[in-house]
């Protein structure tokens, strides 16, 4: 959400880069930001199962990638973990060629993964779920977090509009710099 069109692809190269240790190429699914309240509204739909057109495109991706029978792994950050959840329980079919890991998604992770284990995503193993334990999008909107871990998120919720390395919602989640950050430090 809110990411514009110039800052889409930095910010994602860098969950890639975190993820994937390398700054090698990428393909952005991006889906462009039409306001706080309108992707907001967008989000919640795709939470209760009104599919979005977006995430109705997103869920032929998903399958093309199936048909082309090549791996790729995603890298979903935010609404996108929403999308991404969403697109596999609309598609419905095996989707065994695609991985993912969630980046402070907004998605729920019991329901994201019994999503996954039907579409075969993961299969084997643990999807990966990085989130900060102070913010407010997975823990509480995703409603993944403990009543401490929401408790602080919610409290946390100005750092979500300061700049990008003190949000602990906006770059991946590195717990080595958190204390660096509790310190009074900038990673």
């Amino acid at each position: 959400m809110l990411n514009e069109t110039n800052y889409a692809p930095g910010l994602m190269g860098s969950h890639v880069e975190r993820e994937f240790e390398t700054s090698s190429l990428y393909t952005l699914y991006y889906n462009p930001t039409k306001g706080f309240l309108s992707d907001g509204l967008e989000t919640f739909m795709d939470k209760l199962g009104f599919t979005t057109p977006v995430t109705k495109q997103f869920s032929q991706v998903l399958s093309d990638v199936q048909l082309r029978g090549k791996n790729e792994n995603w890298v979903a950050h935010s609404q996108g973990g929403v999308i991404f959840s969403e697109a596999v329980r609309y598609n419905g079919g095996n989707l065994s060629k695609n991985s993912v890991t969630f980046d402070s998604g907004a998605n729920n992770k019991w329901v994201t993964d019994y999503y996954l284990q039907k579409a075969g995503i993961n299969s084997g193993k643990d999807t990966i779920y990085n989130n900060s334990p102070f913010d407010f999008v997975p823990n509480v909107i995703g409603l993944n977090g403990n009543l401490l871990e929401m408790l602080g998120s919610t409290v946390a919720i100005p750092l979500l509009f300061m700049s990008p390395a003190w949000s602990p919602h906006t770059l991946p989640n590195k717990p080595a710099e958190l204390s660096t950050l509790l310190q009074g430090e900038t990673p």
